[in-house]
């Protein structure tokens, strides 16, 4: 089991990231700059707000790092809501992939100019969701996580 995240577990993630960002991120400058603006803004509000906030704070690694939250994805950002060892509602479910959906999806709608890099851009999280499910989810602490307990249901349906 992985108890805890190293720094260089951020950095693989976020340089992982940055495929389908600098996509994004090019696609909608290309547009407007301001567009490009608007999207960081409503990316940083839906994840800080809608990620952060109903999914990361159940999750063992926000309760455990000292100072700053020490994740794959987020390292060193305050701990600034309660920590809660509840099973998720479906609500916070729901807002927390629907914020995720928000930042996925806003940039479609310029990438379908370039067919290319929107193909690029869809097979990066593709391979992301296969990475998370093949490497991170079998060794993961979080066991009320809905993709932790997908697998360790499917381990124990196999045998």
């Amino acid at each position: 089991m992985k108890t805890s995240h190293e720094f260089s577990d951020f950095i693989y993630w976020a340089m992982f990231f940055l495929i389908p960002g600098i996509l994004a991120g090019y696609t909608l400058f290309k547009a407007s700059p301001r567009l490009l603006m608007i999207y960081l803004g409503v990316a940083a509000l839906c994840f800080v707000l809608l990620y952060y906030r109903f999914f990361c704070t159940k999750c063992p690694h926000y309760h455990n790092s000292e100072g700053g939250c020490k994740c794959m994805f987020i390292w060193g950002l305050p701990k600034v809501f309660k920590p809660s060892n509840e099973p998720y509602r479906p609500y916070e479910l729901l807002l927390a992939i629907g914020g995720i959906l928000i930042i996925v999806a806003f940039p479609v709608y310029w990438l379908l100019a370039y067919p290319i890099l929107l193909v690029v851009y869809l097979l990066a999280f593709v391979v992301f969701g296969l990475t998370m499910l093949r490497y991170e989810c079998p060794h993961c602490i979080h066991s009320n996580c809905p993709s932790r307990m997908n697998y360790v249901q499917r381990i124990e349906i196999e045998g």
